[in-house]
């Protein structure tokens, strides 16, 4: 998920996916936890894409830490930020966004909301974590599942693989 936020971060105007198949071999099959997280990303991805279209906003953010990357865009009234965690550890930091209206911030598929102190705010990251905020929060995205709810059935499945295909985990890890 924090792959292709932080490429949106740092100035990428779509993203691209394809699926990878040869030789019997489908990743859908092969590592069933992981699919299920990327469907997730998917249609996150497909919620916010409105959004990809248009324009940074005109003073770009910024963060105290190096290791968070930072985007905005305005539509309209309506803002959408990202911040995307790209170290292996986790990270305390001020995001600030120049122009953000006041009021409360949704972080989009986590179920919380942020009330920026002006125009910055802190917040914590996980290891390779994004978060994602609007000013105004979508029927489509509050359909979402959050995150712990997807983290908690990957966990699941993963197990259940597991156990009913160990030999498939004594060689390179599942490959």
């Amino acid at each position: 998920r924090t792959m292709p936020w932080i490429a949106i971060a740092l100035g990428a105007r779509g993203l691209f996916y394809y699926s990878f198949q040869t030789q019997g071999f489908y990743l859908q099959n092969a590592f069933p936890w992981f699919w299920r997280g990327f469907e997730h990303h998917i249609h996150e991805t497909a919620v916010l894409l409105p959004w990809l279209a248009e324009r940074e906003a005109e003073r770009p953010p910024s963060c105290d830490s190096d290791e968070i990357h930072v985007a905005a865009r305005q539509r309209g009234e309506d803002w959408l930020i990202v911040a995307a965690n790209a170290d292996l550890d986790g990270v305390e930091a001020t995001v600030t966004i120049p122009g953000l209206p006041g009021g409360k911030l949704h972080v989009v598929s986590e179920n919380r909301t942020v009330l920026p102190d002006a125009r910055s705010f802190r917040e914590t990251f996980a290891p390779l974590e994004t978060h994602i905020y609007v000013t105004s929060l979508q029927p489509e995205m509050t359909a979402l599942p959050t995150l712990d709810s997807v983290r908690a059935e990957v966990e699941r499945m993963e197990g259940q693989f597991q156990s009913a295909n160990r030999s498939s985990f004594t060689y390179r890890d599942g490959a």
